[in-house]
């Protein structure tokens, strides 16, 4: 008997999809945070506090691994800037830091059984943004709001890539020396009409891509 109600207790916790039975914080609840100069939106998915913008600094610094969306500096109030995986690793502050893949993982799999819409990527998108090529724009179910703000890569032309149809995000997690793990949500062609992806893959560590901080648990 006890055994059972131990199964059916686990059963429950997963079918809410909540990681803490006991969090009351509603999904999507909108905070902020000061972190150096600025002030930046939160919000909490499955009772874990989160940014709702990507970080930024006080500007690009590419000796450091810190560059502008784009190759533009007037991107960055928008899009935050894009980090390198060493100096991802660096730029959360004390009582914040970088989501793992685990992390990620429990984020996509949460979004998918409560969204009201069957598209992760929707639901974790910002409204009225243009991603390139796509038309059924972000519903931000969970106020997460994803940027398309690229990436920065050094063997392409033009160094940048992905500005407009595609939001990376760093997690803490290596899969070897040479790539780490990230969170992607970016827009794919198939028989001639774009839609939006959502994964947890991996990429080279000297990529420059967005990051979100998680806050730590109390």
């Amino acid at each position: 008997m006890k055994k059972a109600l131990i199964f059916m207790g686990i059963m429950a916790l997963l079918a809410s999809g909540c990681g803490n039975a006991d969090c009351e914080t509603a999904d999507g609840t909108l905070g902020t945070v000061k972190i150096g100069d600025y002030e930046y939106k939160t919000t909490v998915i499955n009772c874990q506090t989160m940014m709702a913008e990507n970080m930024r600094s006080s500007a690009a610094d590419t000796t450091n691994g810190i560059y502008a969306p784009g190759g533009r500096e007037e991107n960055v109030a928008t899009y935050g800037h894009l980090y390198t995986w060493e100096a991802a690793l660096k730029v959360c502050p004390n009582g914040w830091h970088l989501p793992s893949k685990k992390e990620f993982s429990q984020l996509l799999r949460y979004v998918k059984r409560n969204a009201k819409t069957e598209n992760v990527w929707q639901a974790l998108v910002a409204k009225e943004t243009t991603w390139t090529n796509i038309s059924n724009q972000g519903t931000d179910e969970f106020a997460f709001a994803a940027l398309p703000a690229g990436y920065y890569d050094a063997s392409l032309a033009g160094n940048y890539g992905g500005f407009g149809s595609g939001a990376y995000f760093w997690a803490a997690t290596e899969e070897d020396s040479e790539f780490a793990y990230r969170l992607s949500l970016y827009s794919m062609v198939n028989d001639m009409s774009y839609y939006g992806v959502h994964d947890v893959d991996s990429d080279d560590k000297t990529f420059g891509q967005s990051v979100r901080c998680f806050k730590d648990e109390e």
